[in-house]
């Protein structure tokens, strides 16, 4: 998760309610999973033109 924050903040991202979710880690058998949460459209398109271009760069 912190991997992933600072990977947007980097291309000038933030997701607000990027998160851990506690439920999961909270189970008998514990499996993590990160909570991407929602956005407004505008940072959306962001990341969508972000994710673009790395992948024709890539």
């Amino acid at each position: 998760m912190a991997e992933l924050r600072a990977a947007l903040a980097a291309n000038g991202l933030r997701l607000p309610s990027l998160s851990l979710d506690l439920a999961s880690v909270a189970r008998e058998a514990p499996s993590p999973h990160v909570t991407l949460g929602g956005c407004s459209p505008e940072l959306a398109a962001k990341l969508a033109a972000v994710l673009r271009r790395k992948a024709v760069g890539a």
